[in-house]
């Protein structure tokens, strides 16, 4: 979903599409992603385009390089709340996503040639790590182990990415607005 909001089935009658981020804790979600994008166009010459984030979508935008005037890259953000410590003990430095979503990227990748990235924010930190996923040839730009793992009794394909070389950035203002 754009800039990691969820589908949810809440009615007992079918389902109804609420998505996460129109929830609280999905808006502050939205924020905390827009601060860490902000971090990395503060210090390059990068900027993020997102997709709306009243529909759902595979990707949660492209980017641009301002310097060529041309679309570089699409991305995933995600901000958790555990820090660097945490991400390099408990996870073993490495970020979980699904393999659908990578199966999505992998497909624009094939087909445009723009490398996808990953952001993950380290809200405790004020810390932002941007790996690059898949490189333009549609092969892995950092290292990944693909298991599986059991989500509510379903076995569901997760790829872990090694975030040993990503790339770092700091948060320097942390009053990023909504709209």
């Amino acid at each position: 979903m754009g800039s990691g909001c969820m589908l949810e089935d809440v009615t007992p009658d079918g389902p109804m599409e609420i998505l996460n981020c129109q929830k609280p804790r999905g808006l502050e979600a939205l924020r905390q992603n827009k601060i860490a994008l902000r971090a990395i166009e503060r210090d390059t010459v990068l900027r993020f385009l997102p997709i709306a984030d009243d529909k759902p979508s595979r990707i949660d935008g492209f980017i641009w390089n301002q310097n060529t005037g041309t679309i570089t890259g699409i991305y995933e953000v995600k901000s958790r709340n555990y820090g660097l410590e945490k991400l390099e003990s408990t996870y073993s430095n490495e970020w979980m996503i699904s393999w659908s979503k990578l199966q999505a990227a992998l497909d624009i990748t094939k087909h445009t040639k723009l490398p996808f990235l990953g952001v993950l924010h380290l809200e405790p930190d004020g810390l932002v790590l941007m790996v690059e996923i898949f490189n333009e040839n549609a092969t892995w730009g950092c290292n990944v182990q693909l298991r599986d793992k059991l989500w509510d009794g379903v076995s569901e394909r997760m790829a872990f990415l090694n975030m040993s070389e990503a790339r770092r950035h700091r948060i320097v203002d942390n009053q990023t607005e909504l709209f």
